[in-house]
């Protein structure tokens, strides 16, 4: 958005920071980082003394937050330990099982509220917003990505509420 000038630096560092906590696997440390992090937002733009503004310091929580605790949540998830399957002869963890469904369930919404949207949509959505998204092909994401993510989770032997949980998701 206009006017907004986070703490690029310390949006970097925070970003890092929650990288490497969930590379190391051990987010007990999360909260403490989060406290740390907040502090060194608020000191860093207090340091541009009159022009320091309370929505700069929300934007930079929120590129660290998007760009470190997101890719985080993916690294954990990758990790988890929840089993093993077996497709074609290789072994692979639940947790790529988890994050190859969440891209093709995200993919699939993409690509069939584009499609569908194009093709049969009539009905704006929400003008102001998104003036090209319509109620059709809103409609059209969410039936798809239910679907595929149905699907993928048949294939990683899910339970029905799992699956139902995650095609929701």
């Amino acid at each position: 958005s206009k006017n907004l000038y986070p703490s690029v630096t310390t949006s970097y560092l925070g970003g890092i920071l929650f990288i490497c906590l969930g590379c190391i696997g051990d987010m007990k440390y999360m909260h403490l980082a989060t406290i740390f992090l907040v502090i060194c937002a608020f000191l860093a733009i207090l340091k541009r003394g009159k022009q320091a503004r309370i929505m700069d310091i929300g934007a930079t929580l929120l590129c660290i937050f998007y760009a470190g605790v997101l890719p985080t949540h993916i690294i954990l998830i990758r990790n988890l330990d929840a089993g093993i399957i077996n497709y074609f002869g290789h072994d692979f963890s639940l947790g790529l099982g988890y994050i190859i469904l969440m891209v093709f369930g995200i993919t699939a919404t993409d690509v069939a509220a584009y499609v569908i949207g194009c093709r049969f949509g009539k009905h704006k959505l929400w003008k102001e917003i998104s003036p090209n998204k319509t109620i059709e092909g809103a409609v059209g994401g969410t039936f798809f990505s239910i679907l595929v993510t149905s699907i993928c989770g048949i294939i990683l032997h899910l339970t029905w509420w799992q699956i139902l949980i995650l095609s929701i998701l």
